[in-house]
């Protein structure tokens, strides 16, 4: 009896996800891990430095320093993530940093929509540059913005602010607290199952939708 009421429940947000990505003009897409494979590339830069230390399905956190493999090593600090990631992003020119499984072909359809399609990225306004530069060569000039938040620095920039000031649409999410943050702030969110998402109960948010992968959003409509 509990069960079927669960998949009567399940349905229920489908067909209201299904309204939101038909009716709503907007959409905001995440791009590390959402679109971009930078935990791959990642790991493969610490293999260069430090061996086979650890495999993908041990990356469990978007936070390096907190992965205790990666402790044993120099990541120990929030600094060190940062110099990380930047410094494999400084380097993509050969594209080292490759778009997620499926995740191109599914934005061409969302495109043939007519929806605006805005990149709303944690990542240093430093990094605007390149960070364009890779979603053109993988996306072929789909976005019409790339906004980014200055994460983890003083400049730093809620993601809602900038959904409210460019116009409030559905955003595309793997972090679980953006996602939080987000839907309390009267921005539906759409959150894309990752290790480090698994495990947070979001039922009390009913503007956040949990999918398995692009497939499973477009599969509505």
């Amino acid at each position: 009896m509990n069960q079927q009421k669960e998949i009567q429940i399940d349905e229920a947000k489908k067909l209201q996800l299904k309204e939101l990505i038909l009716n709503i003009n907007t959409i905001w897409i995440d791009i590390d891990w959402t679109i971009a494979d930078t935990i791959w590339a990642a790991l493969l830069e610490i293999r260069n430095r430090f061996g086979d230390i650890m495999e993908y399905s041990q990356w469990k956190t978007w936070n390096p320093h907190q992965i205790p493999e990666l402790q044993a090593q120099w990541l120990t600090t929030i600094d060190h993530t940062i110099q990380l990631f930047y410094g494999i992003l400084r380097e993509d020119w050969n594209q080292i940093v490759w778009s997620i499984s499926d995740s191109v072909e599914w934005i061409t359809r969302l495109q043939s929509f007519w929806k605006e399609l805005i990149a709303l990225s944690g990542r240093m306004e430093d990094s605007h540059r390149y960070t364009t530069l890779w979603l053109n060569h993988n996306f072929s000039w789909i976005f019409q913005k790339v906004l980014l938040t200055d994460h983890d620095t003083p400049r730093q920039i809620p993601k809602y602010e900038l959904a409210q000031v460019h116009g409030i649409g559905l955003m595309i999410e793997d972090n679980a607290q953006y996602a939080i943050d987000l839907s309390t702030h009267g921005i539906p969110t759409i959150l894309i199952d990752a290790p480090w998402n698994i495990n947070d109960d979001l039922s009390e948010y009913p503007n956040i939708f949990r999918v398995k992968n692009w497939k499973e959003i477009i599969s509505l409509i």
